[in-house]
């Protein structure tokens, strides 16, 4: 599938409930300042937040494609067809907060880049592509450069599969639990 021009679409992929905590309206009102025709975004999940509604608002409804609740191996899928993960955590109105969104490790355990808040515990595990939270510039700014560079989401995606293995795979957590029983 190609747009007219010959371009592939970029997807933007997020996955998570759909809660105020995640961002899908800082998301949406991103994609909106884009105003471009070659970026889809695909939303996986579920929650009490009507976010068809929310991109109906936002006047990108046409540019927002909803999946449902995937299980692991259709998930799988997604990640692997999509061209990178955008995560634009907040602290919600009422406190909530993230810890270290497990999305953002399956993503770059499947060499996708990554962009997400400086929320939390994400910059822990996430080294780039960081915005503040709420910046709806900065991320509609992450996106179109990740958007308009393959070269970079490759290099960012192998990266990124290296920070998992090194800190986040079963030997990484079998060194920690050594370094904890030594005496």
């Amino acid at each position: 599938m190609s747009e007219p021009g010959g371009r592939k679409p970029i997807k933007v992929l997020m996955v998570g409930e759909f809660r105020e905590k995640k961002g899908h309206d800082v998301l949406f009102e991103a994609i909106k300042k884009l105003d471009r025709d070659d970026i889809v975004v695909w939303i996986v999940g579920e929650g009490p937040l009507d976010l068809r509604r929310m991109a109906r608002d936002a006047g990108v409804s046409d540019k927002v494609i909803f999946l449902g609740v995937l299980g692991p191996d259709l998930l799988g899928i997604v990640y692997d067809a999509c061209d990178m993960l955008v995560q634009p955590s907040r602290t919600a109105s009422d406190g909530d907060m993230e810890g270290i969104p497990a999305v953002l490790m399956e993503a770059m355990s499947r060499g996708k880049p990554v962009i997400s808040t400086r929320h939390a515990g994400i910059p822990e595990l996430v080294e780039e592509i960081l915005v503040n939270e709420c910046d709806v510039d900065g991320l509609a700014d992450a996106i179109a450069r990740l958007a308009d560079d393959p070269e970079l989401r490759k290099k960012l995606g192998a990266r990124n599969v290296e920070i998992i293995k090194k800190s986040f795979s079963a030997e990484a957590a079998l060194q920690l639990g050594q370094l904890f029983h030594k005496e």
